[in-house]
């Protein structure tokens, strides 16, 4: 017999090649072989859900059997957002199997293999495309689809970004941008960088887009919600690689039902919410397991279930739970208990029925599970604006309160982190306390705090007991603070630390952060304590500095995007960027940029590359942050900006 050692992700292939090795080749299962032809490079999409949902390290096949948890294992294995997360962050160089075929189908525009990287820059190379005057939310981020996280492609790689702006004939309402790749002295990719890949206009003269888009697996299509003052659309689209438009003279897709075969551009539209309701704050977010279906609220606490998204040769479906009356903020969804969870700006937090059979939330149809908490203050902007973070391993979610409620360990007015296990939120409940909640500085109604992010010793931890919650808060005090809040056993929060004091002399309008480990073509490595090889970046961005930082300004308008290193996290993190992107001086100040994407940890000059919405003084989308809720002023209309940064010197 022929000794292979396989990685963890193919245990189940090591036992099927092993008796196909024993027994010669008449036993290959039909289903196995049929896999193994299927698998395909396809890509990689990184959109806001890929920071939400995550996967701490499930451990071994074996290990699962023998603690009793292995169907809890095989799902997670299984689910292709954990594929993604493997593959960007311990680096296998692997094909991925194609799973479409029970869902989304294929498109022809997929990326191919390409070049082998070149040797490694970390020479600066940036953009900022003016994308016109808009607006959208601090928490909308870009999509990004990568050929592949260790290596890159010019004419493939590629990222959308919604423009805020109101659509017309010289107006585009979403934009995407390929040959991405700079450098100095010589560029990575050849001619302009970056060059306009599409550009269109998907909803007339009325219609615009305040927050994140989806990619399909595939990276063929393109999900999103676009909104009037009075109803709320899903747009399905097709693009057309390369195919025509400008930021200023964009190409008007037609419409279809069958998002599968019409000619791109070609959208389908399906409109959700009744009149005079629209949606702010609500990204759609999709299950790339194989139901072609996703999820995505409005500002009357409806949550929608969309089926035949990606995938469908007719009008997609649409079911509703009504989660009260108040907006919501991003859903997501767990393939484990098969639950969608899902904050208000109230301050309750929803678990609602997939309908996927084994779900731990009762019944087998789209329905509220009728299990939500009160845990903001209870009044408008007092709740949860952003989506939470899900651990699908450690099966426990994390929810980001602006101005907590006096239960727990937070006091009544305080920015909080509250943790629930996933099956155990308490039925009808508005008083109870979450499983852990933890205070992270002054919060007040209109000072949102944005969701934090994991660092890779937690990652790496088994089932999530080890490693630090990293947060920006203290958004209703004069100085923002960089709080780590360290996880042990049982993903036990323990009580913040304060990294960084006073980040601001002002008001933080602090964006989300985003952590990224970069280790070149090699894995990051960490052990229970620090990170003990590679680079383990946090961005994001604030306003008004306490300390000047090159041309990071201390007076209100000086936006800046910063990045830190926390290698080993209980020391100070290492600030190892500080790049300004706002000057406009509005009062107090506003957000500097949106939600920060990462793509890539290839060596190639100009290739390991951050991008956001710079949004350059404006308020947020659509939902009233003006001059009576301290930030920007009413009307603010400056111009947006479309921006790649380099990782190590945004």
């Amino acid at each position: 017999m022929i000794a292979i050692n396989f990685p963890r992700w193919m245990r189940s292939a090591q036992i099927l090649i092993t008796l196909v090795l024993l027994s010669g080749p008449s036993f290959i299962p039909i289903a196995f072989a049929q896999q193994a032809a299927e698998q395909k490079i396809s890509g990689y999409p990184q959109d806001w859900s890929h920071h939400h949902v995550i996967f701490s390290d499930p451990g071994t096949e074996e290990q699962a059997r023998r603690d009793g948890w292995h169907d809890r294992w095989q799902k997670i294995t299984n689910d292709p957002r954990y594929a993604h997360q493997q593959h960007r962050r311990i680096g296998l160089r692997r094909p991925e199997p194609s799973r479409e075929i029970r869902g989304e189908k294929r498109g022809g525009n997929g990326p191919r293999w390409e070049r082998t990287p070149e040797p490694e820059s970390i020479l600066k190379s940036d953009w900022n495309q003016t994308m016109g005057a808009g607006a959208v939310q601090p928490n909308t981020f870009p999509a990004k689809w990568s050929f592949d996280p260790y290596t890159y492609s010019c004419a493939n790689d590629y990222v959308v970004y919604p423009t805020g702006a109101i659509g017309a004939s010289t107006s585009a309402t979403i934009i995407a941008y390929n040959n991405l790749y700079g450098g100095t002295p010589t560029p990575t990719c050849s001619g302009t960088v970056p060059q306009t890949y599409w550009a269109y206009n998907t909803g007339g003269t009325t219609y615009t887009i305040p927050t994140s888009p989806v990619l399909s697996r595939d990276g063929t299509k393109v999900a999103f919600t676009q909104i009037t003052g009075t109803a709320t659309e899903l747009v399905v689209l097709k693009f057309a690689p390369g195919g025509g438009g400008t930021m200023g003279s964009p190409v008007t897709p037609g419409t279809s039902t069958d998002i599968v075969d019409c000619t791109a551009p070609c959208m389908t539209v399906t409109t959700l919410s009744a009149v005079g309701v629209s949606n702010t704050r609500s990204s759609p977010y999709y299950d790339y397991s194989g139901t072609d279906t996703l999820y995505v609220g409005d500002n009357s606490g409806k949550l929608y279930k969309v089926s035949g998204v990606f995938g469908g040769t007719s009008t997609p479906t649409v079911s509703t739970a009504s989660l009260g009356t108040a907006s919501l903020a991003s859903p997501v969804y767990d393939p484990v208990s098969g639950c969608i969870f899902v904050g208000d700006n109230v301050g309750f937090f929803w678990s609602v029925s997939s309908g996927v059979p084994g779900t731990v939330c009762t019944g087998t149809t789209f329905q509220l599970f009728g299990r939500s908490e009160l845990i903001g203050g209870g009044g408008a902007n007092q709740g949860i604006f952003d989506s939470a973070i899900l651990d699908s391993t450690a099966q426990k979610v994390y929810a980001f309160v602006i101005d907590s409620a006096a239960i727990g360990n937070c006091a009544a007015g305080k920015n909080c982190v509250d943790q629930f296990a996933t099956d155990t939120i308490t039925s009808g409940s508005t008083t109870a306390a979450p499983a852990n909640e933890q205070p992270v500085g002054q919060g007040g109604s209109g000072f949102n705090i944005y969701a934090g992010h994991f660092d890779n010793v937690y990652y790496s931890s088994a089932s999530g007991n080890a490693g630090n919650l990293w947060v920006l808060g203290n958004t209703d005090a004069a100085g923002a603070n960089l709080y780590r809040i360290p996880i042990g056993a049982g993903s036990a929060m323990s009580t913040p630390v304060t990294a960084i004091s006073g980040i601001t002399t002002g008001f933080g309008w602090g964006s989300p952060i985003t952590e990224f480990c970069n280790n070149g073509t090699s894995p990051c490595v960490a052990n229970s304590t620090a990170t003990t090889a590679g680079n383990d970046y946090l961005f994001f961005s604030v306003d008004r500095l306490e300390t000047a930082q090159g041309a990071c300004g201390t007076s209100a308008g000086n936006g800046c995007v910063l990045s830190y290193t926390v290698n080993t996290p209980t020391n100070t993190p290492t600030l190892t960027g500080a790049a300004q992107y706002s000057t406009v001086s509005i009062g107090n100040g506003c957000w500097t940029t949106a939600g920060i994407v990462v793509d890539n940890a290839a060596t190639a000059a100009g290739t390991s590359q951050i991008y956001f919405v710079s949004l350059n003084g404006n308020d947020g989308g659509g939902d009233g942050f003006n001059a009576s809720n301290h930030c920007g002023a009413a009307g603010t209309s400056n111009n947006l900006g479309a921006v790649q940064a380099n990782q190590n010197n945004p």
